[in-house]
């Protein structure tokens, strides 16, 4: 478990402010940490909200790539299917591209606006699912991924 007072909202903003794609190893890391602050505020403990702010914003830019000074990477593969399947999980059917920004949207919105006043015990239980959820989808994704590369550098060791 990571130490509470874990700053990992301040090096997410850095990729965000200057539009580089943003490393999926981290946001992973992002959507762990905000479960684990969200955590500490359904349990009325002292947290840090800005791994939260940071993973909303992070998704704002993701869900929403119409938005011209946001980066593309929603659109990218690597994004999309853990995207789809989180939504898939969550809405229980298959859903159009629109149907996914909007949920990562909608998402991002309760993200940006709790607080310990704002934050119902049950809305921040159901965001703690949403942040272990997405985790689990990008760490998927991350693992399929070392898999495939795994498989090709034998496939290259074994080829003459």
């Amino acid at each position: 478990m990571f130490p509470p007072n874990r700053n990992v909202g301040v090096n997410m903003g850095a990729h965000a402010a200057v539009n580089l794609p943003m490393s999926k190893f981290a946001f992973c890391d992002l959507a762990l940490e905000s479960a684990i602050q969200l955590e500490a505020l359904k349990a009325g403990k002292n947290w840090n909200d800005k791994p939260v702010h940071s993973l909303a914003e992070l998704l704002v830019q993701a869900a929403r790539p119409e938005d011209k000074e946001a980066p593309a990477s929603f659109i990218e593969a690597s994004y999309y299917e853990p995207f789809e399947r989180l939504t898939r999980q969550q809405l229980g059917v298959r859903q159009s591209v629109q149907d996914i920004k909007a949920y990562f949207g909608g998402a991002a919105d309760k993200l940006r606006a709790v607080s310990v006043e704002t934050g119902s015990a049950e809305g921040v239980a159901a965001l703690v699912q949403f942040c272990v959820t997405l985790h689990r989808e990008l760490a998927r994704e991350l693992r399929m991924e070392d898999l495939s590369g795994a498989r090709q550098r034998r496939a290259s060791d074994i080829t003459p």
